[in-house]
């Protein structure tokens, strides 16, 4: 390992997104033992990092002698950290300053104009960025211009430790007692954040119109809490309880269904409730929607999953055969899943849906291969000495139209043709 000193940094409170305090968990700890070897330091901001803390921060950094940053958190953004770099390292060539690795989020495109003033700092700095997914590759891509590759895919790791198909014979019998659900009947599960971009409300209308195929023996399950996303680009911002109020009307009739609303839980409560299920379904088209820790979760708990074709869920059909795609089509305020063609293959996925343990077990096994803490750590060990560092060259045009459109108009960032460009390779 050529690095001597690797400075980790992230942030001291714990993230109010669910999805972000497993990540940064999983991240760090994946990190600790890949260079446990190595003289490794963990560096901690707060959330409202300034200026002022973010110079403090340099300055420990220099006199510790880091050769090697790693920035884990996705708020605050790490904009702050390079522009104070640049001022504590000013006398260094290019050659000596430490590599800095900014490990960057789906709400990296909120952050554009944080971005865009250090647009001279970036381009003095040796930098190198990891995203969650391909897709999410190809749209940072879409904004830095570079004369190397910048950019690198590393998934967020899962905790299998907590997330497996151990005891999920016993799990799915006691899950399955308590909601007086059967051996014959199956359980579609839904796991996330209940949201309008999450197209909850569409997958609900999808079951509604299926379940009565199975003769009510297929029940489906949301597990999650609700939050009131709208679509805050377009300047469509929720007010508390509007989405649940919006939401009403879908499920109405949910008396008369097999539609279980069985709130939010802990890690260790959502594996067992994962493992009584027989099929994971997502149908997200969350503008943020970088990885996906939901389907992570259930893949390592053996399940197969059925997935819009998505920004980072579509990543998840390289570490499993048993993830389905379901085509995204845009629309013109927002993208969506092709509701019939997703219809279809809901029906033809729980018709062949198995009942063999062994396979359930042998599903988990490969995905843990690819996308466990232990499964990154290796991959660490082998990339961070190959990984290239350069300057930011430029910001692209489109780069350059997205900040343009926050400054114009903050609460209603992105015109249909502006949001449709910048998030196309989500849905390629």
């Amino acid at each position: 390992m050529k690095y001597k000193k690797i400075a980790l940094i992230s942030k001291s409170e714990i993230s109010s997104w669910k999805s972000c305090q497993s990540i940064i968990s999983n991240l760090s700890q994946a990190y600790l033992e890949a260079f446990q070897k190595n003289d490794l330091k963990n560096f901690r901001v707060v959330g409202n990092y300034n200026p002022y803390q973010a110079y403090k921060t340099a300055q420990e950094l220099k006199t510790w002698g880091a050769d090697l940053i790693i920035w884990l958190d996705h708020h605050p953004s790490a904009s702050l950290l390079v522009e104070a770099l640049d001022i504590v390292y000013e006398d260094f060539y290019f050659e000596v300053k430490p590599r800095f690795i900014i490990h960057l989020f789906g709400d990296f495109v909120l952050d554009c104009l944080k971005w865009e003033c250090v647009k001279k700092q970036l381009k003095k700095w040796p930098l190198h960025f990891i995203v969650a997914s391909e897709k999410q590759k190809i749209l940072v891509d879409s904004f830095f211009e570079s004369k190397i590759a910048l950019t690198s895919v590393m998934p967020f790791p899962v905790d299998t430790k907590i997330f497996n198909a151990e005891n999920s014979l016993e799990e799915r019998d006691s899950i399955r007692k308590k909601f007086g659900i059967r051996e014959d009947e199956k359980i579609i599960i839904y796991s996330g954040r209940i949201s309008y971009q999450k197209n909850t409300e569409v997958l609900i209308k999808i079951f509604q119109s299926i379940e009565v195929m199975f003769e009510n023996k297929v029940h489906l399950f949301i597990a999650g809490p609700w939050d009131d996303i709208l679509l805050p680009y377009f300047g469509k911002h929720g007010l508390c309880g509007s989405y649940y109020a919006q939401f009403s009307e879908a499920i109405k009739n949910i008396s008369k269904s097999n539609i279980h609303f069985i709130g939010q839980f802990k890690s260790l409560e959502l594996k067992r409730i994962l493992n009584s299920a027989d099929l994971f379904i997502s149908l997200s088209t969350y503008n943020d929607e970088d990885y996906g820790m939901a389907p992570a979760e259930a893949l390592c708990c053996g399940l197969p999953c059925l997935l819009s074709d998505w920004a980072g869920y579509s990543s998840f059909k390289h570490y499993s055969d048993q993830v389905s795609l379901i085509p995204v089509v845009f629309s013109n305020s927002k993208a969506s899943v092709d509701t019939n063609t997703a219809r279809k293959m809901i029906l033809k996925k729980i018709l062949n849906l198995s009942t063999d343990h062994k396979k359930k077990e042998k599903l988990a096994e490969v995905v843990h291969s690819s996308i466990s803490i232990e499964a990154v750590v290796k991959k660490n060990i082998s990339v961070i000495d190959n990984i290239q560092f350069g300057p930011v060259s430029e910001f692209t045009p489109l780069f350059e139209r997205v900040c343009g459109s926050f400054k114009k108009n903050p609460r209603s960032t992105f015109e249909e043709d502006l949001y449709k460009e910048v998030y196309a390779s989500y849905g390629i």
